[in-house]
């Protein structure tokens, strides 16, 4: 076997010392080498076209995938937007709604507490004037009429006999409201005056009540209170209910806008992802080509 070997290779070294094949074989090889490095240039080229090919598929779905994001970002952005905003209108009108009858119920509870009250100090008065109306004694009337004026919410308070007149003339003109009434009012004197404003005016409550001990009446007593004091704490209650309305919605938007931000978050991180992931498979990809290449 390693003769035969010999004899080829003499073969073949006499063939190359031959002028008539030696341009023939060296022309051969040169083709052949030609046509290798054409074959692996052809190969690297389509290599890398895939590359490029792969590349190229994978950013324009990540764009894709990007751009999807982002108008879902923006989707959810505006449906947050308008979650906030009509939550805050839906408890604007609930609570103001529920608040402002719950006003009008204080604030009736209040004035009718007020007048309660008036009935039934203008009851006692009554009760405690008969022996002082059989005497005739005014003065102790009057110091009832006194007394009764220490009270704050008291405008005016008058005794009166059987036939309307007055058996007592106080009138405490220090009070601002009394002299308003007063000014505004109709009538001969600064009491008649006054009660004629003060019937009109709803903010004060008049109260008349006959006096009757026996079953027979035997005088009158009228009795004005202001119902400004029960006015100021229903607006007192309505400012409270209108800064509580405030805190509410301000706490709403507060809550609605952290969640919105974490929403956001969520959306960014998504986009962010995506990219690494993509880029990541690119160039694995590009990398397993390359080396199977």
């Amino acid at each position: 076997y390693k003769s035969k070997v010999v004899k080829m290779l003499s073969s073949f070294l006499r063939h190359l010392k031959s002028r008539l094949l030696l341009p023939i074989l060296v022309t051969v090889l040169v083709l052949i080498v030609l046509q290798v490095v054409i074959a692996l240039w052809v190969t690297q080229y389509r290599v890398d076209g895939l590359v490029d090919d792969v590349q190229s598929t994978l950013l324009n779905g990540d764009q894709q995938v990007t751009d999807s994001l982002g108008k879902s970002k923006q989707t959810i952005s505006l449906a947050i937007d308008n979650l906030s905003s009509g939550t805050e209108n839906a408890l604007n009108s609930t609570l103001s709604a529920q608040l402002g009858e719950e006003q009008k119920r204080v604030e009736q509870l209040l004035v009718e507490s007020l007048q309660d009250t008036a009935n039934a100090m203008a009851n006692i008065m009554a009760l405690a004037a008969p022996n002082a109306i059989w005497d005739g004694d005014s003065p102790r009337l009057t110091r009832l009429v006194n007394d009764l004026h220490r009270n704050d919410m008291v405008l005016f308070a008058r005794y009166y006999d059987k036939e309307g007149n007055p058996l007592t003339r106080f009138l405490d003109k220090r009070k601002p409201k009394v002299l308003a009434l007063i000014k505004s009012g109709e009538g001969r004197g600064s009491f008649n005056k006054l009660l004629n404003a003060a019937i009109k005016d709803p903010s004060v409550y008049v109260v008349d009540v006959e006096i009757n001990p026996r079953g027979a009446v035997i005088g009158r007593f009228v009795l004005g209170v202001s119902n400004d004091k029960a006015l100021q704490a229903s607006e007192a209650l309505s400012v409270r209910f209108t800064q509580l309305i405030g805190q509410s919605k301000k706490e709403v938007n507060q809550a609605v806008a952290v969640e919105a931000q974490v929403t956001s978050n969520a959306v960014d991180q998504a986009i962010s992802q995506t990219n690494q992931i993509s880029t990541k498979t690119s160039e694995t990809l590009k990398a397993a080509i390359a080396q199977e290449a």
